[in-house]
């Protein structure tokens, strides 16, 4: 009878050992889940802040070079204005 006790004893351990480690495992599993999802989230977060900032900085430049358009023109019509009235105002340069 003591054999068959010890035996039941030591499947029973056996019993809540096993148990114990798949709850471990399982337990383990999610909290790896968790922080890869966590992981993940932040850099989608990370590459929608970059693309925010590749498209600011496309304005930026858009902007830019339509001013640096604007202040070509503008320099040039005020050497055309200049050069055209220089010339109708001083008789001398014809």
């Amino acid at each position: 009878a003591y054999d068959f006790l010890k035996i039941s004893h030591d499947l029973q351990l056996n019993f809540f050992n096993d148990r114990i480690d798949s709850q471990i495992n399982e337990q383990s599993a999610k909290y790896d889940l968790l922080v890869k999802e966590q992981k993940i989230t932040e850099e989608q977060k990370r590459n929608e802040f970059r693309q925010h900032q590749i498209v600011l900085l496309i304005i930026i430049l858009i902007i830019l070079c339509i001013a640096f358009i604007l202040s070509k023109f503008t320099i040039l019509l005020i050497y055309w204005s200049f050069t055209t009235l220089f010339s109708k105002s001083n008789p001398l340069a014809q």
